[in-house]
């Protein structure tokens, strides 16, 4: 595997988008909480739409932004995961991380995360949102050096699907040194 990382570019944005819907199939539907495969296609459903297309043109624009920076990992000229980091005033955060589940556990979602770590420095706290029913990437989280907080993330702020379910989330958080 010729795995390579880079700076992402405005048109990954439609193969980032990719990564997020099989990644989300993989991982979201639980049918504890009555989280379907259903719902998760629904979620995505948006993208063939001219409203999906022109938040996808949205996100191309939002690459002028300093305070955001993303990184892709390819194989063979395919993204096959990505990473998000956002630097604010108050503290920095992860927006999001995602490994295609067949490049899963080999190291990808460490490297992601080690370039945003240094990206966003150490001098103040990154805070980061994980599905609650999510244990191994809570897990992965740990093994990074982020606890969950006490935060209880209000279901305005949650992962809403167009069938209304809500993806309930934890907050993690990694301490500045």
């Amino acid at each position: 595997m010729a795995i390579k990382i880079r700076l992402s570019l405005p048109n990954d944005v439609y193969e980032i988008r990719q990564v997020q819907r099989i990644t989300w199939l993989n991982t979201y539907p639980n049918t504890e909480i009555g989280i379907t495969v259903k719902d998760i296609h629904q979620k995505f459903e948006i993208d063939k739409t001219a409203e999906g297309q022109q938040k996808l043109k949205e996100k191309m624009k939002g690459y002028q932004d300093k305070n955001i920076n993303r990184w892709v990992a390819e194989d063979n000229g395919h993204i096959v995961a990505f990473c998000i980091a956002t630097k604010a005033e108050k503290h920095h955060r992860i927006n999001a991380i995602y490994v295609l589940p067949d490049y899963q556990r080999q190291g990808l979602g460490k490297q992601l995360l080690n370039l945003a770590f240094a990206w966003l420095g150490d001098k103040k706290d990154i805070f980061l949102n994980a599905a609650s029913y999510n244990q191994p990437a809570i897990n992965f989280y740990h093994q990074q050096g982020f606890i969950e907080t006490d935060t209880k993330i209000p279901l305005e702020n949650v992962t809403k699907l167009p069938s209304g379910k809500c993806i309930p989330e934890v907050e993690l958080v990694k301490k500045c040194s």
